[in-house]
């Protein structure tokens, strides 16, 4: 609503302009005709008796007194208006400020912090390959040694955590999500020339046989297992802390 109030404002005001100086250069005109019946004389001094010197008297007349006029509108008008060289047009100087707090930083604002220094980021260059049998991760690790280099293996987002701290280096932080057929649990790593290489084997491909088992032995393994496992409370927290270990994922040795 302020940008159409200041447009309202700046288009009257260049009428109301346009409009000044149109009345202006009428009342020149007629003076100035006025004023040659009575001092018919050039700007040399020179009377104007001919019809040719008549007219050219007449055209600097005109001339002289409408500048003279434009410039004191002009002057008069610069108290309201302020020229900006840049877009080369009059903007009222009650609404200049206005339009120039938009483009300058307000202290009151939240400002950006200064970046002192380019960013660098922790993600490692690597490769990853493919074959019949397994996946082959390879991450440029140079300076690391074994011991400065964790592989952590987050089992419900299947992801691979590796992380890399070095004095010397700096930081590996990268976490790279395992395909879907991943065997998640024979994940090895080994450290090589500055070079992690992470090979993650294959599960069997889709459409392997299932072997499908008879209905009376089925019901008979589940019904000696139900007799032969009693309810205790040992069993019972033997297999939360199972199920503990399984969520919190497990390291891959390096």
């Amino acid at each position: 609503m302020l940008a159409f109030a200041i447009l309202d404002v700046i288009t009257s005001a260049f009428l109301l302009k346009f409009l000044a100086s149109f009345f202006m250069a009428k009342l020149v005109r007629n003076s100035c005709s006025r004023n040659f019946l009575n001092e018919p004389l050039t700007s040399d001094g020179i009377c104007c008796t001919s019809s040719q010197n008549q007219k050219r008297c007449i055209c600097n007349k005109n001339s002289a007194i409408k500048q003279h006029f434009i410039q004191k509108f002009n002057n008069t008008t610069s108290i309201f208006f302020h020229r900006v060289p840049s877009i080369d047009f009059e903007i009222p100087v009650l609404f200049l400020h206005e339009l120039l707090s938009h483009t300058e930083p307000n202290p009151k604002l939240p400002q950006a912090a200064v970046v002192s220094s380019p960013f660098v980021s922790s993600i490692a260059p690597h490769e990853f390959n493919e074959t019949t049998a397994k996946y082959y991760l390879n991450i440029d690790a140079p300076g690391f040694a074994r011991g400065d280099l964790s592989i952590t293996v987050v089992d419900d987002l299947r992801q691979l955590k590796i992380t890399g701290k070095n004095s010397t280096r700096k930081p590996i932080d990268m976490v790279l999500a395992i395909p879907r057929l991943g065997n998640m649990e024979k994940i090895e790593a080994s450290v090589m020339d500055g070079v992690l290489t992470v090979v993650i084997p294959k599960r069997e491909h889709d459409g392997r046989i299932v072997e499908i088992l008879a209905g009376h032995q089925d019901q008979a393994r589940a019904s000696s297992f139900s007799r032969s496992v009693p309810e205790s409370s040992s069993f019972n927290k033997g297999k939360k802390e199972t199920e503990n270990d399984a969520d919190e994922g497990f390291q891959v040795v390096v």
